[in-house]
């Protein structure tokens, strides 16, 4: 069953904080309480993915994580099978809102 409404498609959704790591921390608690996703924002440096904000939860995922590069700064890190259950539609609306995001306030 498709999920209906999410965070990136409703507008009486603010998401607060100064710094992008404020909004991003806000934007995770969002999508664990909308999505029931885990997501852990980084900063690419070279071939390392540093964490910036994001679920301190560990996944109990046995695959390995799925890493998705928003733009060539930032990146986003979320349990396979998460990102899975999202159909593509609104895989595809969410990473928009993401990256936006990123290049709005990073």
């Amino acid at each position: 069953m498709e999920k209906e409404i999410c965070i990136f498609e409703r507008e009486d959704v603010e998401i607060e904080g100064e710094s992008l790591n404020d909004r991003l921390s806000c934007i995770t608690d969002l999508l664990e309480q909308e999505l029931g996703i885990n997501v852990w924002f980084v900063e690419i440096l070279g071939n390392r993915w540093s964490y910036l904000a994001g679920s301190r939860k560990a996944s109990s995922a046995f695959l390995p994580p799925k890493r998705i590069r928003l733009n060539k700064r930032y990146g986003v890190v979320l349990d396979i099978d998460s990102w899975n259950s999202i159909p593509h539609r609104q895989r595809r609306k969410l990473l928009d809102f993401l990256q936006n995001m990123v290049e709005k306030y990073g």
